[in-house]
């Protein structure tokens, strides 16, 4: 089964944020599970980005030894994920999809359609305007943690 999982859910656990418990709670059941967790390669750029602001000018550290952990965060990531690619036509859908007011989360759920995903895990539900009948469930990672799966 493949599942996506929104940038911001990877944010929270990269950064240690306050949610990031629960969000290795989500990544150990998807591992235990067998899934194959993919994420878009704008996600991975705005992570990459946050980590270098965030070392930069919170922790103040030089960019030589900012590169070598961004390096080391991001091959953990790649990894633990697959990048699910965009075309041309899935990013059209993306924003021209009127159920979505957030452009961001329609291409995020365009592409989690185009790879194929059963399930896009996200903080921000309330984003997602999709018919109950979607072939993609969109689910917070605590909804995903308490369902079980058939």
């Amino acid at each position: 089964m493949k599942v996506f999982i929104d940038t911001n859910v990877i944010l929270e656990y990269t950064m240690e944020r306050e949610r990031a418990e629960i969000v290795d709670k989500l990544f150990d059941k998807l591992q235990n599970q067998g899934h194959q967790k993919l994420m878009s390669v704008g996600g991975f750029y705005t992570i990459l980005y946050v980590i270098d602001k965030f070392l930069k000018k919170e922790l103040l550290l030089d960019k030589d030894v900012r590169i070598k952990m961004i390096r080391s965060v991001m091959q953990r990531l790649l990894q633990n994920f697959s990048v699910a690619e965009h075309d041309n036509t899935s990013l059209l859908r993306g924003i021209t999809d009127e159920k979505f007011t957030d452009l961001e989360d329609s291409c995020q759920h365009q592409l989690a359609q185009r790879a194929g995903c059963q399930f896009l895990i996200t903080f921000n539900v309330k984003d997602y305007h999709i018919e109950q009948d979607s072939s993609i469930k969109v689910l917070s990672p605590e909804e995903y943690i308490s369902m079980e799966l058939h």
